[in-house]
């Protein structure tokens, strides 16, 4: 979902630009101009609910970690070859020795990303999620 986010993140941007500008067409008073008292702004609309490049950029850096997450379970799910295990069964999965291999990779990523996390504009957001 991040990086579909990533790849459409133009288009969302133009999509709340196109529906505040509907909003606000919609409840202006055809008489004065201004807009009714009683309109309440959707919250799509509001701006402490948009995303700030910041938030944009920190979104960036989970995406790549996630993949490291992501490369790691699919070399632990194995080689999706089916092999004749014990008692007649059939299956695939990985090597037990990979799991630490796996653990200490992802640990190895999450260090860097955290000392990098220290030097980040807001690094109390970016550490959280890290």
């Amino acid at each position: 979902m991040i990086r579909r986010a990533i790849k459409l993140r133009p288009y969302l941007d133009v999509m709340i630009l196109k529906h505040k500008q509907a909003w606000e067409q919609d409840n202006r008073s055809k008489r004065t101009g201004l807009m009714r008292r009683s309109a309440v702004q959707p919250r799509i609309c509001l701006s402490e609910n948009q995303l700030s490049n910041k938030d944009w950029d920190v979104l960036e850096h989970l995406a790549t970690i996630l993949g490291f997450y992501e490369v790691t379970v699919k070399t632990l799910e194995g080689d999706g070859i089916q092999r004749k295990r014990k008692r007649g069964w059939v299956g695939s999965y990985g090597n037990i020795w990979d799991v630490i291999q796996g653990f200490e990779f992802l640990m190895a990523k999450l260090e860097e990303y955290k000392a990098f996390a220290a030097d980040y504009p807001d690094p109390e957001h970016f550490r959280i999620n890290i």
